[in-house]
């Protein structure tokens, strides 16, 4: 934040205050609970901040629940024609290109950084001559 950027002293303690808060909700312990108050977020090892297993638990729980939510509306769309998804025009031309190459290229690109990566990751007595 640049100087100066809040010139209003009782702005300015406000501030300091949510970041002072805010520091201690990250670390602070719950009463009876290994926990912090944020489920030890962020991730910090060295201050003692690591995921709990509820924390985890529940994440993959939102995951899966905003996975199936998405699956379940492409489902409807899908399967019901609302919005005429479903009607190819007649003119559709789907063109196959072949092997270009610039493919080529990228591919010999590709193994030669492979086989330079897996050189350099052998040990120096596997380059004898």
């Amino acid at each position: 934040m640049p100087s100066g950027y809040i010139t209003d002293d009782s702005e300015l303690r406000q501030l300091t205050a949510f970041f002072a808060w805010t520091a201690w909700a990250s670390i602070a312990a719950r009463p009876g609970t290994s926990a912090s108050y944020t489920n030890n977020f962020p991730y910090e090892p060295e201050a003692g901040n690591t995921p709990t297993g509820q924390s985890l638990l529940w994440s993959d729980l939102s995951l899966i629940a905003l996975l199936g939510g998405i699956a379940g509306v492409l489902f409807v769309f899908g399967k019901f024609d609302y919005l005429e998804w479903l009607q190819l025009p007649g003119d559709l031309v789907f063109i196959v290109l072949g092997v270009v190459p610039m493919t080529i290229a990228a591919l010999r690109c590709y193994l030669a950084r492979c086989a330079e990566d897996g050189l350099a990751a052998t040990p120096k007595s596997a380059h004898r001559i």
